[in-house]
């Protein structure tokens, strides 16, 4: 209730003696009645007969006041819950990125798998048109030897016919046998009369017909 306060009394007192002690004389400081006792309650008191601290008066003095989980430590449960609400969002931010990161592994594995397969595609493409270059390469190499084969075939028989030539007295005009042409000769005798020393050859007469030198 209404009650008179020692420690407004010793403020007065202090503040008194303050004034003394910096020289002004005792006798000049005037007497002070102090009316303005503050309304003191006990706050367990309170509590017990369920009277609220909005129902005092104003300027009321609570002693023993029993504060409150949030009126002790208000700012460290702000502090607390602003802590848990940030690493909440960290922890979805975590959560998000660790799921892009997958779906990135994912699509990464996805294009590796097909790099390698287009890889050993084309490699294989590669492969078969190496042994079909090979194939084609032996076929021209075969193709060209056999061409060399029947080209010295060839020259051989052209070098056989340019002997026969030389030894058979064949006409340079009509490339006939010159004694068939006149019925005598050696054609008569068979193929050996044809046969002429290779020294007796020496004069274009004998190359020719009759009629022809």
């Amino acid at each position: 209730g209404y009650m008179y306060s020692i420690e407004q009394q010793a403020k007065l007192a202090a503040r008194t003696g303050l004034r003394i002690l910096r020289g002004e004389p005792a006798n000049l400081i005037p007497i002070t009645a102090n009316r303005s006792n503050p309304f003191i309650f006990d706050h367990l008191a309170l509590q017990r007969y369920g009277i609220g601290l909005s129902e005092l008066p104003a300027k009321s003095i609570v002693k023993n006041r029993q504060y409150s989980i949030w009126e002790s430590y208000r700012f460290l449960i702000i502090a607390g819950c602003a802590v848990i609400v940030l690493l909440t969002l960290l922890v979805l931010f975590l959560v998000i990125l660790t799921k892009r990161l997958n779906i990135s592994r994912q699509a990464l594995s996805k294009l590796n798998t097909d790099l390698e397969a287009l890889v050993q595609e084309r490699t294989a493409d590669l492969i078969n048109t190496n042994h079909y270059l090979e194939d084609e390469i032996d076929e021209r190499k075969r193709v060209q030897a056999e061409r060399e084969k029947v080209v010295a075939e060839l020259q051989g028989a052209l070098a056989k016919v340019m002997q026969l030539e030389g030894i058979l007295p064949i006409c340079s005009f009509c490339k006939k046998i010159r004694d068939q042409l006149s019925g005598t000769g050696p054609g008569r005798r068979g193929r050996e009369g044809f046969v002429t020393p290779p020294s007796k050859l020496r004069s274009p007469p004998w190359l020719m017909c009759p009629g022809k030198t």
